[in-house]
């Protein structure tokens, strides 16, 4: 990765609103070939519609995106394929009855130019560029799987396939939406270190958003931060960790205290501030006699019921302020008092016969306009 020259990827000042929302303001980032940058923040922090609007899915009310120099602002998709912009979902698909040879032919037959031109043009796919597509298999390690059909495949093998697919466009630059969404904590790693492999080799500029804190600062050259539109940080994966506005804001005050880059593992999407600890003198310490206040269940009263079923009748329970307990026991201790049996219920007369009126109206029989109950059954 050469930083000093021109940057493969510019965003200036991209805004966009729906309605009265500020999705995004101002975003501004660069992107260097070879290089990997993570965008990161919680959720609603307009990473999904940035990264859509780099991709050409959404349109930017204002700023630039320049793609070694060229403008691609508002650019369709397809167009940007062309151009040498590969692209990955959060929820990878394939065509599960092909195989996985086959899946990647069809992306080297769209890529020629090939696909749609005549009326089942698919069924060209196992004829067109085998080799290639073989050695993209190579690639990704898919290749002893080649003659399977997706629908086989373990979900993170069809993540590989998925990679496959963007490489036989031949990127310049790749953007990768939650690549390792679904996927075990190994099979992520081992993907995302793959990936920086693949673009340091190809030298291929990679954007990609995660959640998953092990991928973004074991393997990210550069992570930049959102948070509610704005980029609120940016630099190397060690400057963003101790960043004391990104833990309050995202990581949690406890992310901190990992000693580094491949100890920090996890969904930040579940972390958050740690509560402080209790000042002295208050909560439960293990060896002190301190007096606690009690919280007195309420007495029941001794119905036949309850000596038949014994619950609860006087405790007490230390519940120290600013704590919360849980009760426990085998069945049936404490359980509430079985509620007492239904009444009989009258048969529904017949038109022609008499009855006694019911309270619940739904349906009334036309001898003595008597009314059934709405939500019982009869015997």
């Amino acid at each position: 990765m050469n930083v000093s020259a021109p940057a493969l990827l510019q965003i200036a000042g991209l805004h966009k609103s729906f309605g009265g929302v500020q999705a995004v303001q101002g975003l501004s980032l660069q992107l260097h070939a070879g290089e990997l940058l993570a965008l990161i923040g919680p959720n609603g922090a307009g990473k999904t519609t940035s990264f859509n609007m780099v991709g050409g899915q959404l349109v930017p009310d204002a700023g630039r995106v320049l793609l070694a120099g060229r403008d691609i602002t508002g650019v369709p998709p397809r167009r940007l394929a062309r151009l040498g912009v590969g692209r990955t979902f959060q929820i990878a698909q394939t065509f599960q009855s092909f195989t996985v040879l086959e899946n990647v032919q069809l992306a080297l037959l769209a890529q020629d130019g090939l696909a749609g031109l005549l009326g089942r043009w698919w069924r060209r796919a196992a004829r067109h560029r085998p080799q290639d597509a073989l050695a993209l298999l190579v690639q990704v390690g898919m290749d002893e799987q080649a003659a399977r059909p997706c629908s086989e495949l373990a979900y993170g093998d069809v993540k590989r396939v998925e990679l496959a697919i963007a490489l036989a466009g031949a990127p310049c630059l790749l953007l990768m939406d939650e690549p390792t969404a679904g996927m075990a904590p190994g099979e992520r790693v081992a993907l995302m270190a793959l990936v920086r492999r693949i673009a340091r080799e190809r030298q291929m500029g990679v954007l990609f958003t995660e959640h998953s804190m092990d991928v973004v600062f074991g393997q990210a050259d550069r992570v930049a931060v959102l948070v509610r539109g704005q980029l609120l940080a940016e630099g190397a994966p060690q400057e963003i960790q101790a960043d004391a506005r990104v833990q309050q804001a995202y990581l949690g005050a406890g992310f901190a205290a990992a000693d580094g880059p491949g100890e920090a593992s996890g969904d930040a999407s579940l972390a958050g501030p740690h509560p402080s600890p209790l000042p002295e003198g208050e909560g439960a310490r293990p060896g002190t006699a301190t007096p606690e206040p009690s919280l007195p269940l309420p007495t029941e009263e001794k119905t036949d019921a309850a000596r038949k079923w014994p619950t609860a009748q006087q405790s007490s329970l230390p519940l120290p302020s600013g704590e919360r307990a849980g009760v426990r026991g085998r069945p049936a201790q404490g359980a509430p008092h079985p509620p007492p049996p239904l009444p009989p219920l009258p048969r529904p007369c017949s038109p022609s016969s008499t009855c006694t009126p019911g309270t619940a109206p739904r349906t009334s029989c036309t001898a003595c306009r008597c009314t059934l109950p709405p939500a019982r059954s009869w015997p």
